[in-house]
Formats: structure tokens, C-alpha cells, sequence
């Protein structure tokens, strides 16, 4: 995971889960879960369209979601998408049909409805959307240049392959019980 996509965890995904559980019903332990696959994939395809079609491109869409910061907006944007079937997982073509794919991935894994699971990416993207605006936006030597933000965290080439990313994302990390010197000595093995 990068750098920036575990500084927006922590930053935004409090704030993510407490809406999800409230729209949909998502506990917060999968809320984080999808939220670090959801990222990834909004920053992919912000690279990609960066790579295609120029940063002008890019910021027409991060202006596009710039007002989505404060907590009522959120709430409020999470309610509206919880009621809109058209809900758009493709986030009009910066995901395109990664999108799709995903949402069913995410049903998938996490027993979540289908119509919900299709819900996710629209209500996710707007925050970290705006959130990444407000980077750009800010006055002063502290604004952040979102091309090289987008070039150093993202990744166009995980829209190719998303049920492979998402299976890597989404795998539990194997733990091994005995470790350390204690292991050693019960599996009989030494340094």
C-alpha cells in the first residue's frame, strides 16, 4: 500500500465508515478493508486519464468533486447514492468497467448485496476525490502537486487486471504462530 493511500486511510476512513455503516451496513473492519482497494483504483485511474488525456483532464474531475469535504456533505452525498439505482461504479469512465468489475468482486468476497456492493466506488470516490482538490487547492508552498502525486501512487495498469489486484488485496495475510526463538526450538530447527 502507499504511502498516500494509508495517510488517506487514516485521515478518511474513520470518517468512511461511520456513513458506510449508517447507508449500507457495513461494519468498520471491511469498510477500511474496501476503502484500501477503492484508492488504489480511483488512483489508477486518475493516472491513467493523466497519462491519456492531460493533467487539464484530471483537474476538470478533481474540481468536479471538490465541494465533497465536510461531514454533513459526506453524509448527506451517502444517502443520495444509497437511493440512486443508477449509481455509477465506472465513476463516468475514470474506472469505466473496472468499476464494475470491482463492485461484483466486492460482493463477492464480502457477502455484501450486489446493489449495495455497485454503491461503494460512487460513495468513496467523491471524498477522496475532493480530498485530493484540497491538496491542489491549498495556497502557499504546502499545495501539492497533484501529477506527481498521481505518478508516484498511481497505477493505470491495475484497471487491466482488477480481479488480480483486488485478490491480492483482499487475501487474509498467512500468520505463522511460532516465530522467533521459541519456534525454533519447538520446530527443532536452529541459526
Amino acid at each position: 500500500m502507499s504511502d498516500l493511500v494509508h495517510q488517506l486511510a487514516i485521515d478518511l476512513g474513520p470518517r468512511i465508515a461511520t456513513h458506510l455503516n449508517n447507508t449500507l451496513g457495513i461494519d468498520p473492519e471491511t469498510s477500511g478493508r474496501l476503502f484500501k482497494q477503492v484508492t488504489p483504483l480511483i488512483l489508477g485511474g486518475l493516472e491513467k486519464q493523466l497519462r491519456h488525456q492531460g493533467l487539464e483532464h484530471v483537474n476538470q474531475t478533481l474540481t468536479k468533486y471538490a465541494e465533497a469535504r465536510a461531514d454533513n456533505d459526506i453524509a448527506e452525498r451517502f444517502h443520495a447514492i444509497a437511493n440512486d439505482h443508477r449509481a455509477d461504479p465506472g465513476l463516468d469512465g475514470l474506472l469505466g468497467d473496472s468499476g464494475l468489475i470491482a463492485s461484483k468482486l466486492f460482493a463477492e468476497h464480502f457477502a455484501l448485496d450486489a446493489n449495495d456492493a455497485r454503491k461503494i466506488i460512487p460513495m468513496m470516490a467523491p471524498v477522496v476525490l475532493a480530498t485530493l482538490a484540497g491538496m491542489r487547492d491549498v495556497d502557499g508552498p504546502e499545495a501539492a502537486d497533484v501529477a506527481a502525486l498521481i505518478q508516484e501512487h498511481g497505477d493505470g495498469r491495475i484497471l487491466e487486471d482488477v480481479p488480480g489486484f483486488l485478490r491480492k488485496g483482499l487475501a487474509k495475510p498467512k500468520k505463522n504462530r511460532l516465530t522467533g526463538l521459541l519456534g525454533q526450538l519447538l520446530m527443532g530447527t536452529s541459526r
